[in-house]
């Protein structure tokens, strides 16, 4: 952590780097915050197994990426610079699983609050709420969608 607190004395190349790491990192979980709190979207539970998959499949991207480009993607951090494989692998692994777990949390939370059944496949409040409409309103409701 030290080279982050030097940003003053780092060359530009290393400041953009660490620029460019905050944001790929930090914009996609922004976009997704923003569409969780303005919109009924859901996490699907049965997604976080994509969520292991891609963990799993950036292991050995990093790892050849490394020996291609001659350049460890985490050089800063002993840990994950592959000078000890097996702690950088296991550490790899434990995020992918991680991601799985933070993915199928938010799914069921998200889902408990917007009232969607996933196995289902449904709203059960939209459900609900359309029933309870008269045949006029259900009539425009279904000529302002076909418009």
């Amino acid at each position: 952590m030290k080279a982050v607190k030097a940003y003053k004395t780092n060359s530009v190349e290393t400041n953009f780097e660490y620029f460019t790491a905050v944001t790929v990192h930090t914009a996609p979980l922004f976009c997704c915050l923003v569409e969780l709190i303005f919109t009924k979207l859901v996490f699907l539970k049965k997604d976080s197994k994509w969520n292991f998959l891609v963990g799993m499949l950036y292991i050995p991207v990093n790892y050849f990426g490394f020996y291609i480009f001659d350049h460890q993607v985490y050089y800063q951090s002993a840990e994950l610079n592959w000078s000890n494989p097996k702690l950088t692998l296991g550490i790899f692994i434990g995020q992918a699983v991680f991601m799985a777990l933070i993915n199928f949390i938010t799914a069921v939370i998200l889902q408990k609050i917007h009232g969607y059944n996933e196995s289902a496949r449904t709203w059960p409040q939209l459900v609900r709420s359309l029933s309870n409409l008269n045949e006029a309103e259900l009539s425009d409701l279904k000529a302002s969608t076909h418009s």
